[in-house]
């Protein structure tokens, strides 16, 4: 009969690495989702080659920080960071984050490297396969049943009977797998979702900018944040980067700057709109 070896103070402990490993998982995916608008490829490297990197960074971090159950055995959160890998990045980031996930757990060595270097493998196909079903647009369904499909592979072979995490009870494979499970579903939420906010805000930019209105923001001091089409050519730009981070002190008259800045501070100041101007 199969046996739990871990006594209740030493699951606590697990689950606080586990909790903290969910946290860094969740930080890496979310600093890429709100970066990815400002990189760019280079040094030859797509953009999924860098998302795949940095999910691969995000894994060796998760295991780095895992919890060790036996001398070589290991429980983080990797399969989080692998399937959105593959899943949102395709076949070119789940290469980076594979390879640099399997070579760190090769290093780190131990009774469980084996199973340890499968569920990074299975972990990615699995995604992958999920990502040529799913097409074009990849729903957070398609996160759920990829979450499902991880997590039974890891609990299939964690209990196998050449698994050295076999003997630790279904319990604690349950709990582990679980975790995993959220954290895949987690991950993809967060992509998902902020994907769906930077195409809403991509939308209303190209609106706002073929206009025939005049759009503009401003920062504090008065300069030139955003300006549609109709601002640029209103004031001889021939696009609307040219106006980034200039006044009106620097496109008209001084005493015509100093009533518009006068009026944008007011608005400031009280909060309130400056209507029919």
């Amino acid at each position: 009969m199969p046996h739990s070896s871990l006594t209740a103070s030493g699951m606590a402990h697990i689950w606080q690495i586990l909790l903290g490993n969910l946290a860094m998982v969740a930080l890496v995916i979310t600093g890429w989702a709100h970066l990815t608008p400002s990189i760019r490829p280079r040094f030859g490297l797509s953009r999924e080659a860098y998302f795949g990197m940095t999910m691969g960074i995000g894994a060796v971090i998760s295991m780095a920080m895992s919890a060790e159950i036996e001398p070589g055995v290991y429980f983080d959160l990797r399969a989080g960071l692998v399937v959105s890998a593959a899943l949102f990045g395709g076949a070119v980031a789940a290469v980076f984050t594979s390879v640099m996930a399997v070579a760190f757990r090769l290093w780190m060595s131990g009774a469980g490297v084996t199973i340890g270097v499968a569920g990074i493998v299975i972990a990615a196909l699995l995604s992958l396969l999920a990502r040529k079903v799913a097409g074009s647009k990849i729903l957070f369904g398609h996160v759920a049943v990829v979450a499902l499909a991880q997590s039974a592979a890891a609990y299939l072979i964690g209990s196998s009977s050449i698994s050295p995490l076999h003997h630790l009870g279904g319990a604690v494979a349950v709990a582990a797998v679980g975790l995993n499970f959220f954290c895949i579903l987690v991950s993809g939420f967060i992509i998902l979702k902020v994907r769906r906010i930077r195409t809403e805000r991509d939308l209303l930019r190209a609106a706002l900018a073929q206009s025939p209105d005049f759009y503009y923001v401003k920062d504090r001091k008065s300069r030139f944040r955003f300006a549609n089409e109709a601002v640029a050519r209103f004031n001889k730009f021939d696009s609307p980067a040219g106006m980034i981070g200039l006044s009106d002190f620097d496109l008209t008259q001084n005493h015509r700057a100093a009533e518009l800045f006068e009026e944008e501070r007011r608005i400031m100041a009280s909060g309130s709109p400056l209507l029919d101007q």
